[in-house]
C-alpha cells in the first residue's frame, strides 16, 4: 500500500499534464516616465498616475508619503483597488 501511494505521488508531481500550456508572467512598467501623471501635489509628496496595462487594463499606481497602492482598471473601467497598505501593513512599500 505504501508502495503503491508513493508511486502515485511520484507520478504526479512529475508527469506532466497533456496539452497544459506553460505559464507565463506579463508584467506592466510602472516607471513614471511610462504613465501618466493625473495628479500630483508636491507639497503633500502625493501622485497618481495611469499606466498602460495588458489587455485594454490600466494600472493606476497612487504614491502618498512614499506608499504605493495600485488600483487595476478593467476594459470597462470598472476599478480595483489592490488595497496594497492593508495587505502589507503600514510600513513604507
Amino acid at each position: 500500500m505504501k508502495f503503491i501511494f508513493s508511486l502515485i505521488l511520484t507520478l504526479t508531481l512529475f508527469v506532466p499534464i497533456v496539452g497544459q500550456e506553460p505559464i507565463d508572467s506579463i508584467y506592466t512598467d510602472t516607471a513614471s516616465d511610462k504613465c501618466k501623471t493625473i495628479k500630483f501635489d508636491e507639497e503633500l509628496s502625493y501622485s497618481e498616475q495611469i499606466c498602460p496595462g495588458v489587455a485594454g487594463y490600466k494600472l493606476k499606481v497612487i504614491e502618498a508619503d512614499l506608499r504605493v497602492t495600485i488600483v487595476v482598471i478593467d476594459p470597462k473601467g470598472k476599478a480595483y483597488d489592490l488595497r496594497m497598505p492593508e495587505v502589507l501593513g503600514a510600513g513604507f512599500s
